[in-house]
């Protein structure tokens, strides 16, 4: 993190961008001087993409995305959340972030496939949608817009998911929605077949997942030619064996979110009780399936190419290099 003297320098800078006074040739070389030493721009640089080149451009981007900040509201699967990002975060995080995808994108074949993996409540689908807007605000002189594939939609209907029967552990049989979240209540294989179509297909159909209604609805999401993007977000996008094996080859770059283990706690338990479980059933459920799909997804973390860390509060604090294949075109 930048020092207490570098944080009001930006702080500063970062006012005076979202006014409406023109900037100064001062104002950008402060804006390069911030960028340059900001280890986020290393850990980009330490992938193959280079966000320090052309601080005037950073500025303009923040201009037309600042009035996103400091609070926006979001459709989430069905739920209106309320999205808090500062203008340090926008500028420091998702910019970069944002300028990395449209480098990616830029004279593309067919559309940019970039993965959002994480626990169950580490603010992945507000990442995603977040990183959608400031695409769709910084970069509309482009035309570039991106569109969303969470794999929450990708859940098997509660109607399959009674009829099946599994063991319950204990010697007896209950049915599969009982560990509903787990891998396998996931449709991987329709999952791998969307992905392989976003990529080629002017115009694609996918399933959104209702927390209202707390199943799949069909075709939910439609996804148009004009959309180059598409952010994919979900708990096993890195995961490599069984029937997710090869899913991590499917995205041209991945990002994995970390965030305390009690604030992912609290954020489940609350969410399953805004789903009408008791208490008791929550604290039940999150034992039952989330801890378990916590391992499972903490340990594909080395798969990606972007480590993104948040805070309790729900802040990003940091993006780190994580591993990065120098044979994946950029």
């Amino acid at each position: 993190m930048p020092g207490p003297s570098e944080a009001h320098a930006l702080s500063d800078l970062l006012r005076r961008a979202a006014g409406d006074e023109p900037l100064s040739r001062r104002d950008a070389d402060e804006a390069q001087r911030c960028i340059r030493a900001d280890p986020v721009t290393e850990a980009f640089r330490a992938i193959g993409v280079r966000v320090d080149e052309g601080a005037g451009e950073r500025l303009e981007l923040f201009r037309r995305a600042a009035a996103i900040c400091p609070q926006m509201r979001l459709d989430v699967a069905g739920h209106e959340v309320a999205a808090n990002i500062s203008e340090v975060e926008l500028w420091r995080f998702y910019l970069p972030a944002c300028q990395a995808i449209a480098g990616m994108a830029e004279g593309r074949e067919g559309r940019l496939v970039v993965g959002v993996a994480g626990p169950g409540a580490s603010g992945k689908s507000v990442f995603a949608a977040l990183v959608r807007e400031v695409i769709a605000r910084a970069f509309s002189d482009r035309g570039l817009a991106a569109a969303a594939c969470p794999m929450d939609g990708f859940h098997y209907p509660n109607a399959y998911l009674d009829s099946h029967l599994v063991d319950d552990g204990q010697g007896g049989t209950v049915p599969l929605r009982v560990f509903k979240g787990l891998p396998q209540t996931m449709d991987a294989e329709a999952f791998r077949d969307a992905l392989v179509r976003l990529k080629t297909e002017p115009a694609v159909a996918i399933p959104r997942y209702d927390r209202r209604i707390h199943d799949p609805v069909e075709n939910g999401i439609q996804v148009g030619p004009g959309e180059r993007v598409v952010i994919a977000e979900g708990n096993f996008l890195l995961l490599d064996q069984g029937r997710w094996a090869g899913l991590p080859d499917l995205l041209d770059l991945s990002v994995f979110l970390v965030q305390p283990l009690d604030t992912i706690r609290q954020a489940l338990v609350a969410r399953h009780v805004l789903g009408g479980r008791s208490q008791e059933d929550a604290l039940e459920q999150f034992e039952r399936v989330d801890v378990r799909n916590y391992e499972t997804c903490m340990g594909t973390l080395g798969r990606a190419d972007l480590i993104v860390r948040r805070d309790g509060a729900q802040r990003v604090v940091a993006i780190e290099a994580g591993r990065f294949d120098s044979h994946s075109p950029l």
